[in-house]
């Protein structure tokens, strides 16, 4: 996908070796891929369950297991609100260290050390304050990368310290989204769908079975997740 506006070449550059024609909003803006993205960014903006004019809403986007390129969507569907003049702020939340091509790394952040978990585990005045956020190649788009990464990210996604956190991120975005964990894998996902505003389930055409999305659906109601919507992502 190719940004309307000229982005950083040199982060231009270090990004596009990791995303590998992973971002159509950048690199194809005028393929059916990238106007997917902006649909779906225009059917969140009308939710009627969320309240877009308030700002600060915050959306968890995972899959059933693990068969999505979920990192890919969550960066696309960021830099679609961003174009769109929103600020953004996307979450790299997979704390477990799975994905070499995750969302840090995909945003060109990936040795990034100070991250999601740090700014749960820090004093709570930081995480009031002052998060590790990163500039992206996209105007508007932030990233906060996973940074380093520790034991039991369950717990610490579960902790009030990071409804604290939560509460710092949407005072500085309009959208807040999260690239979280297989639902069905580990409890992650399921930490941060309790307290956010909603969750997109990705399901992937010709991997995902329907008993594995239905136990994610089944997993994420058991929390009260509001779920908006399954998205079906195409090979």
């Amino acid at each position: 996908m190719q940004a309307s506006e000229d982005a950083n070449s040199d982060r231009a550059t270090t990004a596009t070796a990791a995303r590998n024609d992973r971002l159509p909003m950048l690199d194809a803006p005028e393929s059916p891929a990238a106007e997917a993205y902006r649909e779906l960014r225009t059917n969140l903006r009308f939710d009627a369950r969320l309240d877009m004019a308030g700002g600060g809403r915050a959306i968890v986007i995972a899959d059933a297991d693990g068969t999505t390129d979920r990192a890919a969507a969550v960066a696309n569907l960021g830099i679609a609100f961003a174009r769109a003049g929103d600020r953004v702020v996307v979450v790299d939340a997979d704390l477990r260290g799975a994905a070499s091509g995750g969302l840090s790394a995909l945003l060109g952040s990936d040795r990034a050390t100070a991250g999601l978990g740090i700014s749960i585990e820090g004093p709570e005045e930081d995480h009031k304050r002052v998060l590790p956020l990163v500039e992206t190649a996209v105007p508007r788009l932030l990233l906060l990368p996973a940074g380093a990464r520790g034991a039991n990210p369950a717990d610490l996604l579960g902790a009030e310290a990071f409804g604290v956190l939560l509460a710092a991120l949407r005072a500085q975005a309009d959208i807040v989204l999260f690239d979280a964990p297989p639902v069905t894998e580990v409890a992650d996902s399921r930490a941060i769908a309790a307290r956010v505003d909603g969750v997109l389930l990705l399901i992937a055409e010709n991997r995902t079975r329907r008993p594995q999305a239905q136990r994610a659906i089944a997993a994420l109601e058991q929390v009260g997740a509001k779920i908006l919507g399954v998205v079906l992502l195409e090979k």
